[in-house]
Parts: structure tokens; C-alpha cells; sequence
């Protein structure tokens, strides 16, 4: 069965509630109407884009992957995304059979910052070995 997934940009008038509210009650709703399969949904809330759209320069991300979609099922839904006003941009995509499982956005934001204070802490070290070998 063909996985796909939905990352959809909400518009930065909303509040952070309003936008996950948005998100689970409007979209996931939506797909959920069409018959597909919730298989996974990360919010991640509010970000800078990269360029402004619609004369924004934030936006709310939401990302989800499903199956069991038809391909009237996908027409559906890409016409009532098309029409929600509340959304900036959104990408569907198909999923690869051999693509890693989707991880949440924290528990990535976790392993980064992890990451980073690793990073941080060799850089000290080595530049005290650095100022020693003199």
C-alpha cells in the first residue's frame, strides 16, 4: 500500500493553539473524511521562512504521512487544500517503501542540540590543547 506525505504551511494570523488546532481538527479531518489511514502527525509550530509569501514571514508546519489513499481520494484532497485559506503552501508527496520511519520534530530537535554541545565541548578542548603545544 502506497504511503504518502502532507507537510502543510498555516498561515502565521493564527495563534499557536489556533494552528494546531487548525492542523489536527481541519486537515487530519479533512484526510481522515477521504478514507485514508493517519499513520503519523508532528506539529512543529512556528518557524521564519525563507522567503515571504503572501507577504508573510512565518508560518505554522505541519507534517503527517497516511495511506489507504485512492486516487479520487487524492483529487479530494488536494482541491480542499487548495481551497482552506488558512494555508500558505502545502507539498504532497509520495513516500519511498524503503524510507526511514518519520521521527518527531522534538525528539530530532533533542539529538541536534546534543549534537551541537558535542560540538561545542570539542572545540573548547581543542583549542585548550591548541594553547599547550606551544
Amino acid at each position: 500500500m502506497q504511503e504518502y506525505e502532507l507537510m502543510v504551511l498555516i498561515t502565521s494570523t493564527l495563534t499557536d493553539g489556533e494552528a494546531e488546532a487548525l492542523s489536527r481538527e481541519s486537515v487530519v479531518a479533512m484526510l481522515e473524511e477521504n478514507g485514508v489511514q493517519m499513520t503519523f502527525q508532528d506539529f512543529w509550530g512556528s518557524r521564519g521562512l525563507a522567503y515571504t509569501i503572501k507577504g508573510q514571514k512565518w508560518g505554522y508546519y505541519f507534517v503527517c504521512r497516511f495511506t489507504g489513499a485512492s486516487s479520487a481520494a487524492l483529487i479530494e484532497i488536494k482541491k480542499s487544500l487548495n481551497i482552506n485559506t488558512s494555508l500558505l503552501r502545502w507539498l504532497l508527496t509520495s513516500v519511498e517503501k524503503d524510507s526511514p520511519a518519520p521521527v518527531k520534530y522534538s525528539e530530532q530537535k533533542k539529538e541536534w542540540d546534543a549534537l551541537d554541545t558535542d560540538r561545542k565541548i570539542d572545540k573548547v578542548l581543542n583549542m585548550d590543547t591548541a594553547d599547550t603545544s606551544d
